[in-house]
């Protein structure tokens, strides 16, 4: 009798165990068990606005290109295009050419380059510019007999002799290591992203996401904040980033290296509390549906994320009477397709704005597009589209061709 009830109980302490590792796996590997509040947050992590090997690929072209020892060559294009609105045909005008050529010493730090340019084939301006340590120099044919040189030191008392005013936003020295610039270390990133996730997570009513199932499978994880909650998390974000010590020592090593010396951690501070201020003395609506954020998930892949605000806009009829008409904004990052982003503006369901950017790349080019359309009341639509392509940047003749069509 012992022997059969130890036996139910280690049957049943079998049964517990496998349950739970069935219910972790298909927690931590499914979408199952996960409340709308943890979905939300588990696909807006996905969310890789550019391909990050593309990203790599480019700082390593950016990098032979600023870095090293190196000759190059430049093509820049731009274009004037217009569509006869009755043919549909693209009538397509050059403004002007620029072919550039210069050479550059990494370990002397000296760089040479030519400018030429031309319309139609005629030039009408040749510049060469050159760079040894900290001085520039330029000069132009007919236009500059000589060299104008300056040197990349002491700008402050420059800029000052020239009557400028304002000169503290005026740094000593110009040098930008960008890849310094845009760097920081994971541990450091880290701990950021804890800190101001914590807070976003933690002050959002779970009774504020919500689920959509749509039709065509894909399904909606949203969240909808009034405009005072907004603002309460604003000033929250705020008030931990004045007395963020690890975050107010990176961006003043971000300054130091744009040479903006002159600003401290007071100084920082005392700008965010103004906005916390600025926050204290405003009122804000109660009203939810004021800005709602939409994940689209199809197959646990994330295809987009939208944001949405709602507000309304006051139309004076005379010095008595005034009505408020609702309007929407749409603003939506397009993350589907590969090697493609789009992001769009609509207003009150009429698309206004909208970006596109293409990329392809392998070992020896990158060719990028990017095509921006601005629409007007009148349905106008203005066009400005930037074609770019570097290549041979992994020898020491690298070759770039721009083509910018307004």
């Amino acid at each position: 009798m012992k022997n059969i009830k130890n036996l139910i109980i280690y049957a049943i302490v079998c049964i517990a165990i496998m349950a739970t590792i069935i219910v972790s796996i298909l927690y931590f590997t499914t979408d199952v068990f996960k409340s709308k509040q943890q979905l939300f947050y588990k696909y807006l992590s996905q969310a890789e606005i550019v391909d990050l090997d593309f990203v790599n690929q480019y700082n390593l072209a950016n990098k032979a290109f600023y870095g090293k020892s190196n000759s190059s060559n430049m093509e820049v294009k731009v274009l004037n295009s217009k569509i006869n609105q009755e043919t549909q045909v693209s009538d397509i005008r050059e403004v002007v050419t620029v072919d550039s050529k210069g050479l550059k010493n990494a370990l002397l730090n000296q760089s040479y380059r030519d400018f030429v340019f031309s319309n139609n084939n005629q030039t009408f301006l040749t510049v060469k510019s050159l760079k040894d340590n900290n001085t520039y120099g330029i000069i132009a044919d007919n236009i500059l007999g000589k060299y104008l040189s300056i040197d990349n030191s002491n700008l402050k008392d420059l800029f000052t002799k020239l009557k400028v005013t304002n000169t503290n936003i005026i740094p000593d020295s110009i040098t930008v290591d960008y890849e310094e610039l845009f760097s920081v270390e994971n541990e450091i990133l880290e701990e950021l992203k804890e800190t101001y996730f914590k807070l976003i997570y933690e002050n959002i009513e779970k009774e504020n996401y919500y689920k959509i199932k749509n039709e065509d499978k894909t399904e909606i994880l949203g969240v909808s904040l009034s405009e005072q909650e907004i603002f309460n998390i604003a000033k929250l974000i705020l008030d931990t980033a004045k007395n963020d010590n690890t975050l107010l020592n990176l961006v003043i090593s971000k300054l130091q290296l744009l040479n903006y010396n002159d600003i401290n951690v007071e100084t920082i501070q005392s700008e965010i509390q103004k906005y916390i201020d600025e926050i204290n003395n405003n009122t804000y609506s109660s009203d939810k549906d004021y800005l709602n954020i939409f994940l689209t998930i199809k197959e646990e892949k994330l295809l987009s994320i939208e944001f949405e605000i709602k507000y309304k806009e006051e139309n004076i009829l005379n010095e008595e009477n005034t009505s408020s008409n609702e309007h929407k904004k749409n603003f939506k990052l397009n993350l589907e397709e590969k090697d493609k982003i789009s992001f769009k503006v609509r207003e009150n369901n009429v698309e206004v704005f909208s970006i596109i950017l293409n990329y392809i790349y392998d070992n020896e080019r990158i060719n990028l597009y990017t095509e921006i359309i601005d629409i007007y009341k009148n349905q106008e639509k203005q066009i400005f589209k930037l074609q770019y392509q570097i290549s041979d940047y992994q020898t020491d003749n690298i070759k770039q061709i721009v083509v910018i069509d307004i």
